[in-house]
């Protein structure tokens, strides 16, 4: 009787039929990376045209907040402090929301500032308000925004308010709230006599008066 050898089952290599060979998977990474050519580019376009439209909402937004606080106190959101108001008050001259500020091309670097959180959140320069009183006429009923956040860029929304000093509010310079847009950097002339409004580059601006 002859020696007989077995390789046992479970040393035998056996074809499934069931992988991939380098083709094919050749084939399925260049299917993969062309469509991410042609997604990627469309995916970005979007989150950009969002943000646009986010900013734009935003600065109508703020806009609004402003001509409500003036329906309530007959007055603009430019006092430092609120209980006075004479015209040789200090005033602010621009409003700064959260988040970096923008690059100059910007707001003027001496013009006195105050934040949008203060004058429309959190009314620390006590305008009058009506609590206890609700008859009183004119009184701060804020906050005249529920989120103050920054730019969809990080940056910082901008108000020339000083152009609604009482001294200046009669003239023809135009008011406006202002995103430095995508590059960043304010591109609008802060001093413009109006009464028309030349906004620069990639700003986007809501005008107010």
């Amino acid at each position: 009787m002859g020696f007989r050898s077995e390789v046992p089952h479970y040393l035998e290599c056996k074809n499934s039929g069931s992988g991939f060979t380098l083709i094919e998977v050749v084939i399925v990474l260049a299917i993969i990376g062309l469509l991410a050519s042609i997604i990627a580019p469309a995916m970005a376009r979007y989150v950009q045209s969002s943000k646009l439209r986010r900013a734009t909402q935003d600065v109508k937004l703020i806009g609004g907040a402003l001509g409500a606080f003036y329906n309530d106190l007959g007055d603009w959101p430019v006092w430092q402090v609120g209980t006075a108001r004479q015209s040789g008050d200090a005033k602010a001259a621009l409003l700064i929301g959260p988040g970096n500020l923008p690059g100059q091309g910007g707001p003027p670097s001496g013009d006195t500032a105050d934040t949008l959180l203060n004058q429309l959140g959190i009314n620390t320069p006590a305008y009058p308000t009506n609590v206890g009183d609700p008859t009183l006429e004119y009184a701060w009923r804020g906050p005249y925004i529920e989120q103050f956040r920054a730019d969809p860029w990080g940056h910082a929304y901008l108000v020339n308010v000083k152009f609604l000093w009482p001294a200046n509010e009669q003239g023809n310079k135009p008011v406006y709230v202002l995103s430095s847009g995508p590059n960043r950097v304010v591109d609008t002339n802060f001093d413009q006599t109006g009464p028309n409004m030349v906004i620069g580059a990639d700003d986007i601006a809501y005008r107010i008066k």
